[in-house]
Order: C-alpha cells, then sequence, then structure tokens
C-alpha cells in the first residue's frame, strides 16, 4: 500500500492498482492493466513504473498527475510535494509537475546515479560526485556546490546538505532549517607530534574534517623553512630547511562564511648528526703519497693548518690562524681547496669563500658562483667554471698573473709558481712565472695529462709522446724524444717517465732523481720524496735513486711490498702482511719502522710517518717536532690527516684526535656535540636512548644541567642518557656539556618529558544501528581506532533524545539518571519490558577516555518499536 497527503494505491499481486481517498488527488481513475512494480507519490498525485520502465501517472494535475514522459527504461522515480523527476538507465533526468518546485528545468545530460530531494527542489547526484539543483530557491533549488567528490546528499524541508568521502560537509537553502554550511570540523589523523630531522622530508600531517567544507587553512605561528600547509586540505609536508625547538602549531580550517575550527600538533626539527664528513681535497699526506709525487697533486696541500666540512656544510678550522686556522662562518659549503697557507671554499651553488694568508689567497676570491673546482700553487688559487673560464687571485709571483681571459678549459694543473690549462681540443695555455713554466707551453693539441715539479711542467699525449717546458734545470727539458710513456711521475726537482713494457727514462736534476734510473723494465709504479724516486716491480722488489739521503740509496732487498709512502726525505714500504720497512733520512721517519704486522696504510708529515692497522690503532715515528710521537692510543680510528708538522685521526663515529706541532693543528680540538633527539617518555618504561654525535675533539668527560629525572643517567665518556624513569618531570630542556682532556668544552641540548601515564588517544564517536524483535532491541555499530571497549547509557527521561553528541560526564543528570553497561563487542541485546520508551546511546572508551556519544540516540518501546536509528 502506497500513499500521498490525501489517497491510498494499492499494489496487486499481478501488478494491477486500486485506489481510494480524496477522488481528485489519486483516490480515484487509477491505470487500467497490470504489470505495475512500484508506486510513488507526491502530496496528491501518483506515479506507477512498470516492469518495462514506462510510467503512468494520476491525480492532481498541478502535482505531477498528468504529463509524466513517454516511453520505457526509466528505473525510479522521486518527488517533491508537487512534482516528479525520473531517471532512465543512462542517467539521463525528466521532470514534471508544478514548474516551480522541480517539475520543470531538470538537467540535460545523462550520468546522473540518483535524485534527492527537499518539499519543493531536486538535486541530483553525478558519478563523479558533481551536483546539480533545480526547483524552488528557496528550498535549495540554487546555490548547490561546485566541484566534486560529493557522495550523499540529505534533506530538510528546504534545505540539502552534500557529503564527501572525507565526511567534509556542504549545505545550501533555507538558512533556518540547516541551508547554512557548519564551520569545519578537524581531527589530527597522521604524522601529529614529530621529532624529525633537518633536510629529511616529514611524515605528512593530515587532518579529518568532519564538518563544513573547508575554503583556506593557515597554521600558526610560521612553520619551518621548508615546509608549508595546503590552503584547501591543511595537510602539512615538506622537507625542513630549518632547525626548530619544539613547537605547538594551530590549524585553523575556514569555511566560505567564516566559520572556524581548530586542531593542533608539535613538531621538533632537530640539526643532522654532525660529523667531519671531509677534510681539503689534497693534504700533505696525500701529496706525498697519492699523486705520483708532491706537485702532481691538484692542490698545494696547506702546511700549518686544518679545514673540515660537517655534514650541515659548515667549516671547522684549527691551526695558525694566520694560514687559516680560523673556519668562515655559514654552511652549504661542498669542498675544500688549499694553498700552502690559505683555504678556499666552494659551495653548491658554485661561489667562492677564501680565508687564510692574503699574498697567498685568503683574500679576495671573485665574486658571483658557477665555479665547480679550484687549483692552487704554493700561494695562488685558479678556479674553474661550467663554461670553461677561468679566474685566478692570490699571489702575483705564483700564479696570479696573465690568466687567459678566454678560452673553454677542461682542467688546470700546477707547479709551484704557475699554472697549466689543458682545452677541449688538449690544446696548453700556461701562466704564472714565466721562467718556471708560466710561458713557453709546446704548441699544437692531444695532450692529455700535464705533470709537474716544483719548477717545471711536462705534459702528455694520446700517443704516448712527451714535452716539457719550465726551468731547464728542475725538468723543463731533456724530455725523452721518442718511446711511448703511460705516465710521469716527479720529485720536486726532476721526472721520470714509465713506458707500457715498464722501462723508465728519468730527466731533470740529476742529483734529485734526473739520472741513474734503473735499467731493464716490469716497473710497475714510481713513487717520491722530495729529492729520490722508488720503483716498485711487478714481484715487489724496489729500486731506489737520487739524493741518498732523501732515499735514493738503501732501498729494502727482497720483493712482496705492495705500495711505498714517503715524507719529504724518507721512505716506507708495506707488504702483504702489514710488516713495514723504511729507509731515507732516520730523523724524517727513515728509520724506527714499527716492528710486527698488521699494518693497513701509512700517512706522513713533512718528516714523520704514521701506520693504522686494521683494528684502527695507530704507531707514529720520524720528527717528534712534526707528529712522530704521542699518537693517541686506542683503537677503531679509520683514516688520518695532516698539514706538514701535524696529524689528525677520525673515528667511524667523527670524533678527532691531533698531535704534533700545536702551531700546525696538532692541539687538541674541543668536542662538538650535535643535539639530541627530544623524547617524551613514560614512568616506568625504559627511554629511547638519547645520544649526541661529536664531531669534535675526543670526549674526556660528559656532565648534564639540570639533574636527569630519577632512573636515568648519562654516560661520562659518550653523554648517553639512558635508564626508566622513576620520577613525574614536565617538560624540561637540557644542556650537555662535553669536554676534552685540556678542558675544552661544548654543549648541546635536548628536551625530555617524563609522564605518569601514556597521553591516551580519544576513540572517534559512533554510528548506531537499532534492530530488533519482539521484546528486545539490538544496537550494533562499526568498531572505531583507538577503542578498546564501548559503553551502552540508557534511560526513560524523554529529554535523553537529545543526548546525542554529548559528552557522557552529564549523563548521572537525567531523570532518571542513565545507566550504563560496558561491552568489547560491536552490538548487544537489550531486553524490554513496561511501556515507557527507553533511550540509548553508546560511547566508545579506552582506559579512562571516553567519546562522546553517537549523534542520534535510539528510542524503543514494547512491542519493539525502533523510532530513530541512525
Amino acid at each position: 500500500v502506497y500513499s500521498n497527503a490525501f489517497a491510498f494505491a494499492a499494489l496487486k499481486a499481478d501488478g494491477s492498482i486500486t485506489a481510494w481517498g480524496d477522488s481528485n488527488k489519486g483516490g480515484s481513475n487509477v491505470p487500467a492493466g497490470s504489470g505495475y512494480t512500484k508506486i510513488y507519490s507526491a502530496s496528491s498525485a501518483f506515479a506507477a513504473l512498470k516492469a518495462d520502465g514506462s510510467i503512468k501517472v494520476w491525480g492532481n494535475s498541478n502535482t505531477g498527475g498528468v504529463n509524466a514522459p513517454a516511453g520505457s527504461g526509466y528505473t525510479k522515480i522521486y518527488s517533491t510535494g508537487s512534482a516528479f523527476a525520473v531517471i532512465k538507465t543512462d542517467g539521463s533526468i525528466k521532470a514534471w509537475g508544478d514548474s516551480n518546485k522541480g517539475g520543470a528545468n531538470a538537467p540535460s545530460g545523462n550520468d546522473y546515479t540518483k535524485i534527492y530531494s527537499t518539499a519543493s527542489a531536486f538535486a541530483a547526484l553525478k558519478t563523479d560526485g558533481s551536483i546539480k539543483v533545480w526547483g524552488n530557491a528557496s528550498a535549495g533549488g540554487t546555490g548547490a556546490p561546485v566541484g566534486n567528490g560529493y557522495t550523499k546528499i540529505y534533506s530538510a524541508q528546504s534545505a540539502f546538505v552534500a557529503i564527501k568521502a572525507d565526511g567534509s560537509i556542504t549545505a545550501w537553502g533555507s538558512s533556518s532549517v540547516g541551508g547554512t554550511t557548519p564551520a569545519p570540523n578537524l581531527t589530527n589523523t597522521t604524522g601529529a607530534d614529530q621529532i624529525v630531522v633537518i633536510g629529511s622530508a616529514i611524515t605528512g600531517i593530515t587532518f579529518h574534517n568532519s564538518g563544513g567544507s573547508i575554503a583556506s587553512c593557515t597554521v600558526a605561528p610560521t612553520l619551518p623553512a621548508g615546509l608549508s600547509i595546503d590552503s584547501a586540505t591543511c595537510t602539512i609536508s615538506g622537507t625542513p630547511t630549518e632547525v626548530r625547538a619544539l613547537t605547538l602549531y594551530t590549524v585553523t580550517a575556514r569555511n566560505a562564511s567564516d566559520n572556524t575550527d581548530n586542531a593542533i600538533f608539535s613538531l621538533t626539527v632537530n640539526a643532522q648528526p654532525s660529523k667531519l664528513n671531509r677534510f681539503t681535497e689534497v693534504d700533505v699526506s696525500s701529496a706525498n703519497n697519492d699523486n705520483g709525487g708532491y706537485y702532481n697533486a691538484s692542490n698545494h696541500p696547506n702546511s700549518n693548518a686544518f679545514a673540515a666540512l660537517q655534514a650541515d656544510g659548515s667549516i671547522t678550522a684549527w691551526g695558525d690562524s694566520y694560514s687559516g686556522g680560523i673556519a668562515p662562518s655559514g654552511n652549504g659549503y661542498t669542498k675544500i681547496y688549499s694553498t700552502g697557507s690559505a683555504f678556499a671554499a666552494l659551495k653548491a651553488d658554485g661561489s667562492i669563500t677564501a680565508w687564510g694568508a692574503s699574498s697567498a689567497g685568503g683574500t679576495d676570491a671573485p665574486p658571483g658562483n658557477g665555479y665547480t673546482k679550484i687549483y692552487s700553487t704554493t700561494t695562488a688559487f685558479a678556479a674553474i667554471k661550467t663554461d670553461g673560464s677561468i679566474k685566478v687571485w692570490g699571489g702575483s709571483s705564483h700564479g696570479d698573473i696573465s690568466a687567459p681571459s678566454t678560452g673553454v678549459y677542461t682542467k688546470i694543473y700546477s707547479n709551484a709558481f704557475a699554472f697549466a690549462a689543458l682545452k677541449t681540443d688538449g690544446s696548453i695555455t700556461a701562466w704564472g712565472k714565466p721562467s718556471y713554466g708560466g710561458t713557453g707551453v709546446p704548441s699544437g693539441s692531444g695532450y692529455t695529462k700535464i705533470y709537474s715539479t716544483a719548477f717545471a711542467f711536462a705534459a702528455l699525449k694520446a700517443d704516448g709522446s712527451i714535452k716539457a717546458w719550465g726551468d731547464s734545470r728542475y725538468g723543463g727539458t731533456g724530455a725523452p724524444s721518442n718511446g711511448v710513456y703511460t705516465k710521469i711521475y716527479s720529485t720536486g726537482y726532476a721526472f721520470a717517465a714509465l713506458t707500457a713494457d715498464g722501462s723508465i727514462k728519468a730527466w731533470g736534476a740529476s742529483s734529485y732523481g734526473g739520472a741513474n734510473a734503473p735499467s731493464g723494465s716490469g716497473y710497475t709504479k714510481i713513487y717520491s720524496t722530495k729529492y729520490a724516486f722508488a720503483a716498485l716491480t711487478a714481484d715487489g722488489s724496489i729500486k731506489a735513486w737520487g739524493a741518498s739521503y732523501a732515499g735514493g740509496t738503501d732501498a729494502p732487498d727482497g720483493s712482496g711490498y705492495t705500495k711505498i709512502y714517503s715524507t719529504g726525505v724518507a721512505f716506507a714500504v708495506i707488504k702483504a702482511d702489514g710488516t713495514i720497512a723504511v729507509w731515507g733520512e732516520s730523523g724524517s721517519g727513515g728509520a724506527n719502522a714499527p716492528s710486527g704486522s698488521g699494518y693497513t696504510k701509512i700517512y706522513s708529515t713533512a718528516s714523520a710517518f704514521a701506520a693504522l692497522k686494521a683494528d684502527g690503532t695507530i704507531t707514529t715515528w720520524g720528527a717528534s717536532s712534526a707528529g712522530g710521537t704521542n699518537a693517541p692510543t686506542g683503537s677503531g680510528y679509520t683514516k688520518i690527516y695532516s698539514t706538514g708538522r701535524s696529524f689528525v685521526a677520525i673515528k667511524t663515529d667523527g670524533t678527532i684526535t691531533t698531535w704534533g706541532s700545536s702551531s700546525t693543528g696538532g692541539t687538541a680540538l674541543a668536542p662538538n656535540l650535535a643535539n639530541g633527539i627530544n623524547q617524551v617518555a613514560v614512568i616506568g618504561s625504559a627511554i629511547t636512548d638519547i645520544t649526541f654525535s661529536n664531531s669534535g675533539g675526543a670526549i674526556a668527560s660528559c656532565t648534564i644541567a639540570p639533574t636527569l629525572p630519577a632512573g636515568l643517567s648519562i654516560d661520562s665518556t659518550t653523554c648517553t642518557i639512558s635508564g626508566t624513569p622513576t620520577e613525574e618531570r614536565v617538560f624540561t630542556l637540557y644542556t650537555v656539556t662535553a669536554t676534552n682532556a685540556t678542558g675544552q668544552t661544548a654543549t648541546a641540548t635536548v628536551s625530555l618529558t617524563t609522564s605518569l601515564i601514556a597521553p591516551t588517544p580519544t576513540p572517534a564517536t559512533l554510528t548506531v544501528v537499532a534492530t530488533g524483535a519482539p521484546n528486545e532491541i539490538t544496537l550494533s555499530w562499526a568498531g572505531v581506532t583507538d577503542a578498546t571497549a564501548y559503553r551502552v547509557y540508557q534511560t526513560t527521561d524523554t529529554t535523553f533524545a537529545q543526548a546525542g553528541n554529548s559528552d557522557p560526564s552529564q549523563f548521572s543528570a537525567y531523570s532518571p539518571a542513565a545507566t550504563s553497561i560496558d561491552t568489547t563487542a560491536t552490538s548487544i541485546t537489550m531486553t524490554l519490558s513496561g511501556t515507557a520508551t527507553v533511550y540509548y546511546v553508546v560511547t566508545a572508551i579506552n582506559g579512562s577516555t571516553e567519546s562522546l556519544s553517537n549523534a542520534i540516540p535510539v528510542a524503543a518501546t514494547t512491542p519493539f518499536e525502533c523510532k530513530i536509528s541512525q
């Protein structure tokens, strides 16, 4: 049986129709025949749908009782009080009835999936979630929201509200009955209360909106640089580039009517763990040992100061202040280069900062950016740009004169007093002190690499031929005119070239390796001090020549040697088993090599050696004033760097130890702590160890202020904070002080809160559905996140019907007071008795925290009658 306001219509099993009531409003004149499947109604008319989708209507002509659309294929009929609208299988719409109340102006097109209505307007939903409306403007027939993503529409008598999948809603129609969009209602869903590290993307901080649609979002205070808030969704994302202490932020969501709602979150941005990750491109040890000659290195090493990059691109420097022992401020640096007594650092954008002796390039670095690499003589720098152009600065007698103003250069080489640059075609341009290689370059092209003594250059061609220029006494003339050479090596005053068969040709100062090279072939590599050469064969045997006091004689007999190292005037060689042999100037490392085996690599200053074992222990010998004594004890060191008279050893954790001449960097360096990770802890539960990375000197002791909560302690040598707190403490900022053996200190901070109990999340509110059998009611709901149980309240107080979305602490005020039953299930069956109506609400609980009640209370009487369900 179906009804409108004035009549009934009944459908028989055969699909025929009988009606009664007001004859002018649907109580008579029913359509003849059978096969009707369903009847729909307006206030005073009916419309019947057949199985084939055709329609018949009767009743008041003003409210849709006439003019139904012809044809078939219609699937469902909808109505206002005075009009009908029908949807076809293709999603197109037809309407009839009162034209002012939805009977006209139905939207064209198709893909509509469902129609909703107020008393006098329609709203149709498309597959993409967009909405079209028509009918009485004051009842929602205009003003529908733009955009898509809506999933369902609800209505009052003269207003609509549409909901999106994310729970946000938009209302329109008469403002007196709900047609005004409510304020947003934000709750945080992911990413709140983060502790992150600068340079790493945060987990997106998102918010669920169960209120009105958001028109704009703002956050206060201002987010750390690198983070942003989406103005439509309030999502916060990005990669922070600014350190920020623990900060509480408020997000404000605003709807189109300027109604607002807030949500809060906390965020801490910590600095990257700070480690000394790279020293200068060339130090004294690498110049001595890794380039086939001290002057073959791309930079002249700084003899008197150290400089090192930290992870954030800042620079630490120490040693002789005149020579660069005081670092520039700022960060973002990527590489450090040196002359003999100055440094130049390159940033990611290719800009340059220089410091140290002004006479050696410590001032007047070129402005601008785009530089890719820096080269040096003993007192001048030359920087090359991405376009291949060159800028120079520093000592004018050592390369800072006559640099080429045009041309595209690919690489720059240097000796002590001049530069030589290669072009893409392999031609050469040189500048600097003319008599030492600044002029007289060979003509032609096809050169592939340039080598240096202190006073001359030698260039190798792709065909293996050699051309030399510069001071004729020190290798500028006398290069071999025939043969196919593969590589050139040098002392400070002579060259030695190796052929493919391993034979050697030498030229330059005869006393310093330019004569008396060994005959024969089979040599694989050549090493040098400032005044002598040593060549290694494939079987690991050694031949030496040059100045006898600098290692040119007395090389060890036998074979099995794998690599040769040098100071300025002594050699040290290592065997496969890690044993060491030495020769040359005894006071500069040529005597007193350590016994035993297991050494893996040797480093050097100008006159001392330091050998590293696999376990990271260090042994030194040579001039005590240059690091030959007082090496650090203990193990775990991984690499060693040097100036002319000092060493620095680095561990995997970034801590460093120095020794040697205090004036050139051998003085103990203060610790350099990075801040720890802030924590919120719970009494009785162990904290996550709070650690501090140290990129400075070794720590002798650690202290903390104020005193830690009971149960926690700080390790006096590593500064690590650990333990299980037994004392409650509000948010507190602690300062950790690390002290080295000479009393130098560094500090770092960390915040810690110790709570009595863990914060309990508030569970979401519930949607409750009621079903029933005689004398009972079953309430059911979907489980919600963070709920550990559910609480069902009931009372016969009629005002409890308004207790939806309410604080349960108020329920004792009803008469009679609401009683409750707890359950861990997501449904409960209650027995009904008596004649009074019983009202029910359900909350979600988590420990002592309880949600608001479900939105619409459920009411039931005996026999069961569900009056309201949600």
